[in-house]
């Protein structure tokens, strides 16, 4: 059986013709979809399609990253286009201004240990994005010299010291730990004065309080500090490494 359709309407946006018995008066591609008027309004995934869509998207995800065109693609904006300084500087300001923020601060922390306890973070044995690229090319280096001694050294090991409290050293060689400072990140005092302002408006002389509160309690932990200068490192790598491992071996 045939259905005949009378064509006695127009889009009043494109002049297509429409059937009288079109509801909205706009043809499929002009009328509004807002609102009511979308198929979908007031319905909702299910908790268990939501969470079907959360793991598919996470392995599609995973495979598109391995991609290097589509890795750089994102890196570098959605239109392929390098991010601007200006975009770059708002965005070093705002996460300036959550640092600052201490219901940011405290709302993050809350949410980390949240996750430690829940098993959500793992160690991980590759150094991106925990390490920089001199920490990476110090931690390749001093694994080439240990030869099969390697095995033993990890990198950013989890030690845990007090309930829901945990330290990130650099890396760890059995009761050993190394730590790679950057001279800015940890104010080398060679380059900074006590009363310098460094980052994120913290003097130098409460970075190197930081740093020697957090050595005594790796000692107290049973573990021997060595604590190496990227500045001296880049200047005899050679005879800092062999240093490193002359102590550790």
């Amino acid at each position: 059986m045939s259905v005949t359709y009378r064509l006695n309407k127009l889009c009043p946006v494109c002049g297509k013709k429409l059937s009288d018995k079109n509801k909205s008066g706009y043809c499929n591609i002009h009328r509004d979809r807002t609102g009511e008027n979308n198929s979908f309004f007031g319905k909702h995934h299910s908790k268990e399609t939501v969470e079907q869509i959360k793991k598919t998207c996470a392995i599609r995800t995973h495979e598109l990253w391995q991609n290097d065109e589509y890795r750089n693609h994102v890196i570098d904006g959605a239109t392929g286009l390098k991010r601007s300084e200006e975009f770059k500087e708002l965005q070093r300001q705002h996460a300036l201004e959550q640092f600052d923020n201490p219901d940011q601060r405290e709302l993050r922390a809350k949410r980390m240990k949240q996750s430690w306890i829940d098993g959500n973070i793992h160690k991980t044995e590759h150094y991106s994005p925990n390490f920089s690229k001199e920490q990476t090319e110090f931690g390749e280096e001093l694994k080439k010299l240990l030869g099969e001694n390697s095995v033993n050294l990890d990198c950013k090991s989890t030690i845990s010291y007090e309930d829901g409290k945990w330290l990130f050293p650099d890396f760890k060689y059995k009761n050993y730990i190394i730590e790679y400072n950057g001279d800015f990140w940890h104010a080398n005092p060679k380059q900074f004065n006590a009363d310098d302002i460094v980052h994120h408006n913290i003097k130098a002389k409460e970075i190197w309080e930081k740093d020697k509160l957090r050595n005594e309690l790796l000692e107290k932990l049973g573990y021997i500090v060595i604590n190496i200068w990227a500045s001296e490192y880049k200047e005899n790598k050679e005879h800092v490494l062999n240093e490193i491992v002359r102590k550790i071996l």
